[in-house]
């Protein structure tokens, strides 16, 4: 297997402009609605009414998100997407919710006024997510908001006979926060880590290079995630 990074994710690294830098994310809260035209709620596509009137939609996009006194945060990992390369799409155990965010957890307790942050229990769920099923699952666990995540990888495992084994790769995060009380979307952030970890000599199989390879990009780029939440709560008004 060559050793070169492939073509494939020297592309994917031009196109993540934001690689190893600060997440892409939500930097202020919504500003108050100004005063607008009596027809301001009236929406120019009487079709897309099938789910949410127009009074429903300019209700929601006026509405002033404040941050409560007290918060606890359930994280929540969703899937990875199915195109997905990462080593654990070939069948390997476990999933996206099996990595762990210890550093991002830290971050994230470290903000004023969060008091708990803890993972939201899978089995609260059915199969199918929905944003609905998530509120209510996130009302029974009493807290405040749920951090929605899903990461994604694409890994390649050089196995060499002569030379260190490696993997490389890159790792994208996204999340978003879902505020449990209304159903709302305050903020949402990306996060994208490149790695390259050589293989060390405690490490039994490729196997458990990739994965711990892509463990410690995951983390990095979910700290990163937590850390631009961090700075968007600063920026946003507290009350009832």
């Amino acid at each position: 297997m060559k050793s070169m990074i492939p073509t494939w994710l020297l592309s994917l690294a031009l196109i993540q402009s934001a690689c190893a830098g600060p997440a892409v994310s939500t930097r202020a809260a919504r500003p108050a609605p100004d005063s607008s035209p009596e027809d301001s709620g009236l929406g120019l596509f009487s079709g897309d009414a099938s789910v949410l009137s127009d009074p429903e939609i300019a209700r929601i996009l006026d509405y002033q998100w404040r941050i409560p006194e007290h918060v606890r945060i359930a994280v929540f990992a969703l899937q990875s997407a199915p195109e997905s390369r990462g080593y654990r799409s070939y069948g390997a155990e476990g999933n996206s919710s099996v990595q762990t965010a210890t550093s991002a957890i830290e971050t994230l307790r470290s903000i004023p006024g969060v008091f708990d942050v803890s993972y939201l229990p899978e089995f609260l769920l059915p199969p199918q997510k929905t944003v609905p099923l998530l509120r209510e699952a996130a009302a029974r666990y009493q807290a405040d908001w749920i951090l929605i995540y899903r990461s994604d990888f694409r890994t390649e495992a050089h196995n060499r006979a002569f030379g260190t084994d490696e993997a490389t790769g890159i790792c994208v995060v996204d999340c978003a926060v879902l505020d449990t009380r209304t159903g709302i979307i305050p903020f949402s952030s990306r996060a994208t880590e490149m790695f390259a970890r050589p293989k060390d000599k405690g490490m039994s199989s490729m196997y458990d290079l990739v994965m711990r390879a892509e463990q410690q990009a995951f983390d990095s780029a979910m700290r990163r995630n937590a850390e631009a939440l961090a700075e968007f709560v600063a920026t946003v008004e507290r009350g009832p």
